[in-house]
């Protein structure tokens, strides 16, 4: 754009110079004998018998100033006083004092603009941050467009100054809106209760590129588990059910699903909400330090399912709306696993929220080791059978080791957890449209209509039939009668003879 400004520059001034008669050209070259000359001079001694053209010099001083800014505006974009350029985002830290790390200012490891706001009000503050740097960002806009007219010479400044001054987000091409940086809003699962969903849905119900992560260590609480977990389901609903905001929901457990994930949330010039599974080695019963068995048994047992809600897709309907292709066996409950037991002998084992809470510190006493025995039932299958007929049954899970196969008793209060746990899963699959009731409706419609038809078309056959069998048998008993009639005249006039 600076070379295009510049060079429509250079075309108006080289039109202020004869060129009809070059006379004056080939004497100021007589005189330099050879030599070097100053193009000030040249151009003095043209002019000299006669008149050059004018030109506005209002208009080659704007060109001009404008070039000035696009300069000034490309070194803060590539270099600026840090050395690296305008930073890409911009981002908000809200978060409990399990994230006093960053405050440690300057000894962390922000290299972008970052705000520490460790309120309530963090989604009011990121909507305000926004508006600052969206401002700053219309103006470069304003001075690009005013840069591309001007090197068309198509600018008029009665029709496009007060055209240029009005623009706002919505004025702007999507080409110009991946130029404003977006803000980003980074905050634990655990600090939003409802008040703080309700503030991040207004938020999300924005047009504005806001991106929001939430970090979600999964680990819930003793203390009324199914109410959490609710809590945290319907804030995810209500983000989805704005049909505005990109909703997306992972972890490392499925690395593919994540970045492409990212990839696309972060590439949008709409909001985007991001849960994400981070481990809290603090929480689970084992000690050793890889995180990596946890994200993945977060994602296998349902305890946090891999979720993408794309509005751009799916804007009309939530039904069939949510992506579950992250899962393994997404279509089923519970996800198969072929365990190793002794020799060839493999078990199928299907893993449940209740294998997810046995690593965690907080539920370790909801587990009894028993011994082998006939009433013990598989959790699954236990869930299957009517809460009436549960007596004398004991759900229990299971684990390998060096010494065979162990059994562990799960209490009442794990069993409520993942039938709870599996009844949300079953509503992530009718948002997918993988679990509905309208396929079943559809075949008993589908049914009656093929058999009301079936009906009439026999009906039909039979009134048809019954109507050619009636006009054969009206022809035969014609033809029967004519044979008749005939052999009786033949009897008649032998009796005669």
């Amino acid at each position: 754009l600076i070379d295009s400004l510049s060079e429509n520059i250079h075309s108006d001034l080289s039109k202020a110079l004869p060129k009809e008669n070059l006379d004056g050209l080939a004497k100021s070259l007589k005189r330099a004998k050879g030599g070097k000359v100053s193009l000030q001079e040249v151009i003095s001694q043209i002019t000299d018998n006669e008149h050059g053209k004018l030109f506005d010099a209002s208009i080659l001083g704007r060109k001009t100033n404008l070039v000035d800014d696009l300069k000034d505006l490309k070194w803060s974009l590539s270099e600026g006083p840090s050395g690296v350029g305008r930073s890409r985002f911009g981002m908000l830290l809200a978060g409990s004092a399990s994230m006093e790390w960053a405050k440690q200012y300057p000894s962390n490891n922000f290299t972008s603009p970052s705000v520490i706001h460790w309120h309530g009000s963090a989604p009011e503050q990121t909507l305000g941050l926004f508006y600052g740097q969206l401002r700053y960002l219309i103006d470069n806009i304003k001075l690009i467009r005013r840069a591309e007219l001007e090197s068309k010479g198509k600018y008029d400044p009665y029709t496009h100054d007060a055209e240029i001054a009005s623009l706002t987000w919505h004025d702007l091409s999507e080409d110009e809106k991946k130029l404003v940086p977006p803000v980003i809003l980074v905050g634990e699962r655990d600090d939003l209760n409802e008040a703080g969903w309700s503030s991040l849905n207004k938020l999300l119900a924005e047009k504005y590129p806001v991106k929001v992560f939430l970090f979600d260590h999964n680990a819930t609480s003793k203390n009324d588990p199914v109410a959490n977990l609710t809590q945290t389901i319907s804030g995810l609903f209500s983000s989805i059910a704005l049909k505005n905001a990109f909703v997306f929901q992972g972890g490392m457990g499925n690395v593919d699903h994540l970045y492409n994930g990212l990839l696309n949330g972060l590439d949008k010039t709409t909001p985007a909400l991001f849960n994400l599974y981070a481990t809290k080695l603090d929480n689970h019963t084992s000690d050793q330090i890889n995180w990596t068995p946890y994200a993945s048994l977060a994602l296998t047992s349902r305890a946090f399912p891999a979720l993408c809600y794309d509005p751009e897709l799916n804007s009309n309907f939530l039904n069939g709306a949510v992506d579950l292709d992250g899962n393994k066996n997404y279509k089923d409950e519970w996800v198969e696993e072929e365990i190793s037991v002794s020799g060839d002998e493999i078990i199928v084992y299907k893993i449940t929220w209740a294998d997810w809470a046995f690593t965690q510190s907080i539920w370790e006493s909801e587990f009894d080791l028993v011994n082998a025995a006939d009433t013990n039932i598989m959790v699954p299958d236990y869930l299957q059978i009517e809460v009436n007929s549960r007596k004398g049954k004991t759900p229990v899970i299971m684990r390998t080791g060096e010494q065979g196969l162990k059994y562990y008793q799960v209490s009442e209060a794990v069993i409520d957890m993942t039938a709870a746990v599996l009844s949300n899963w079953q509503t992530w699959q009718e948002l997918a449209g993988l679990l509905t009731q309208f396929p079943t409706k559809l075949k008993q419609e589908v049914t009656k209509e093929l058999s009301t038809k079936y009906e009439a078309d026999v009906a039909a056959l039979k009134e048809d039939y019954e109507k050619q069998l009636k006009e054969k048998e009206a022809a035969f008993t014609e033809k029967i009668r004519l044979q008749i009639k005939n052999k009786l005249v033949e009897l008649s006039s032998l009796a005669k003879n």
